[in-house]
């Protein structure tokens, strides 16, 4: 029972300590520590994860987990009995990374009652290149399989077809091969390797096998579970895992795409337990991808999405990824999930974010009153954001943007903690107005119209009818023209059109708004059998609020200039 107490010893013998030295923290102290100082730049999930380990540690035996550190040093222990087998470490003991460390760290030396562990199903979710399948296979595999001190273990590295699945089980086979320690304690065959003495066996297993029935799993490795389409195999294994007293499933991935499949759903369960809305204390979590609103030009906040930047990824691979990004806006959403760890949708995003901050150009307010503009009105639910842009078609081609947000203040303790800060950021910087009370104050909103109605020339203001029916009334009352704009293609393809035009040619000066730079790069299309796109509001927590106002706003400019003379005064082509 437990790591500590189970290593066959007629299979690995003694057991060198994992530090030869004594260097005060360990390496884990130091990665925590790392964490929550700020030295280690991680994501809010990763810091979430280090502060419920800690957490844990005041607080779990209530629930009665407690924290084994013989058995977690166990499998730190473990680590150098395996040989890397390419590369430039070829031959070299296997050493884990700080964030491998404190994964492994956490999955073994957490213990329930009865002194069996704790954890039962990891999700690990990284950019790629972080050693994850030498990780995976060759390291967890490898010890639930040789020195977990389990009675005939089946241990399998899963995949949805047994050719994909090889992949981690060969890697755990050339470990092992290396290994002058282990090399003769292990029986390898192609698809197979096994201990007599122990009855145990670490085998492929494949979504294609012909069956998966008489499974008695005690480790499944699910290596890229983003790719799995459906959820039969890694229920299967879930399953078969019963009769175990300490089993563990061990999903590791890249971020996919889209929001269907298990992967999907593991990924927002993972949150849900790292934010406390769920207690799962047998699920084990580590997210590491950069957090809402992070500029994907920034390499300071890399190591976010690449724990393991500068060990098994290089700077300069993600550098030459990211030009190529730039340049193919269709290999963008590869980028970001590949190398910075993000979870992207199935569709290539609306506005490539190159495109959308080349559009940085601050609008100068006092000119801009002496020409005609031209406003949207979002008024998005009355618990949510609302937007108002206005911009100008000016005769140089330049269309300048401004926009302004406002959020009801008792809304704020409704959103998650993640988005709680983020909007918290946006007010303290004034790009944010709260308004008092729980729903938002349609007053307030209409006082501050009618501001930019006395500063600036309005000549229109399109506005989305949905909850806008008294607000729209009492401004039309305040002199302004008011359009309604329903959200359908007929109304708004063209102005989606005309408005990812602008950004394309640079001619949008947006001034790097930071709110309405989190709306563009949320901003997804839906399309219809003619062509002609509109704004998608499927995603409820992915605000587009300042993109939707700035098209209206574009549309009324549009009609009023004509539609062909504003293409051509703005010298762009449709898209």
């Amino acid at each position: 029972m437990g790591g500590s107490g189970g290593c066959p010893t007629e299979i690995l013998g003694h057991l060198p300590p994992f530090c030869s030295v004594d260097r005060g923290l360990s390496p884990v102290e130091q990665y925590v520590d790392g964490v929550l100082c700020g030295k280690i730049v991680t994501g809010e999930l990763v810091r979430l994860a280090v502060e419920r380990h800690l957490r844990d540690l005041e607080t779990g035996s209530r629930r009665g987990l407690y924290f084994d550190p013989d058995a977690a040093q166990h499998v730190l222990d473990f680590c150098p009995f395996l040989r890397h087998y390419e590369g430039r470490w070829a031959g070299e003991p296997f050493g884990p990374s700080p964030f491998q460390a404190f994964v492994l760290w956490n999955l073994f030396g957490w213990m329930r009652e009865g002194g069996f562990r704790r954890f039962r199903l990891s999700y690990t979710q990284t950019a790629r290149k972080q050693g994850k399948t030498v990780w995976g296979g060759g390291v967890v595999g490898n010890y639930m399989f040789l020195a977990d001190g389990e009675a005939a273990a089946q241990v399998y590295s899963a995949a949805t077809k047994k050719d994909q699945a090889r992949i981690s089980h060969r890697a755990a086979k050339l470990m092992v091969k290396r290994s002058p320690h282990l090399n003769s304690r292990v029986e390898i065959l192609k698809d197979n390797m096994s201990v007599a003495t122990t009855e145990s066996k670490f085998e492929p297993l494949g979504a294609d096998a012909d069956t998966t029935d008489g499974l008695n799993t005690h480790c499944a490795i699910v290596d890229e579970i983003h790719k799995h389409k459906t959820r039969k195999l890694h229920d299967v294994i879930e399953t078969s895992m019963r009769s175990r007293t300490q089993p563990l499933m061990f999903d590791i991935t890249t971020p996919g795409a889209g929001r269907e499949g298990i992967c999907w759903e593991l990924r927002q369960y993972a949150e849900d337990v790292l934010r406390g809305i769920v207690e799962d204390d047998r699920f084990f979590a580590f997210v590491a991808e950069p957090d809402p609103g992070d500029d994907y030009r920034d390499e300071t906040l890399y190591t976010k999405g690449n724990p393991n930047l500068g060990i098994t990824v290089k700077l300069e691979d993600i550098r030459a990824d990211r030009k190529k990004a730039e340049a193919m806006p269709g290999f963008f959403n590869t980028f970001l999930r590949d190398d910075l760890g993000i979870w992207t949708e199935q569709k290539v995003r609306a506005i490539p974010m190159h495109q959308w901050d080349a559009c940085d150009r601050i609008p100068k307010r006092k000119p801009l009153r002496n020409y005609v503009a031209y406003g949207g009105l979002d008024l998005s639910s009355k618990w949510d954001l609302t937007a108002f842009d206005l911009v100008w078609p000016l005769e140089s081609g330049m269309w300048p943007l401004i926009p302004q947000f406002w959020l009801p203040e008792g809304s704020m303790k409704e959103y998650p903690k993640r988005e709680r800060e983020m909007y918290g950021r946006w007010v303290d910087e004034g790009l944010i107005e709260l308004t008092p009370g729980p729903i938002i104050d349609y007053d307030i909103i209409r006082r501050r119209i009618n501001e930019y109605g006395e500063e600036f020339d309005i000549q229109e203001i399109g506005f989305d009818p949905w909850n806008a029916t008294q607000l729209s009334t009492q401004l039309a009352g305040d002199g302004f023209e008011m359009v309604q704009m329903r959200q359908g293609f007929y109304t708004m393809g063209e102005p989606t059109k005309y408005f990812l035009a602008l950004v394309r040619a640079g001619r949008l000066a947006h001034g790097g708004h930071k709110v309405l730079r989190w709306n563009a790069n949320n901003l997804e299309l839906l399309w219809d059998t003619n062509g002609n796109p509109r704004p998608s509001k499927e995603h409820e927590r992915e605000r587009i609020d300042g993109i939707a106002a700035g098209i209206m706003a574009c549309g009324r400019a549009m009609l009023n200039l004509g539609e062909d003379s504003a293409y051509e005064e703005a010298g762009i082509l449709t898209l």
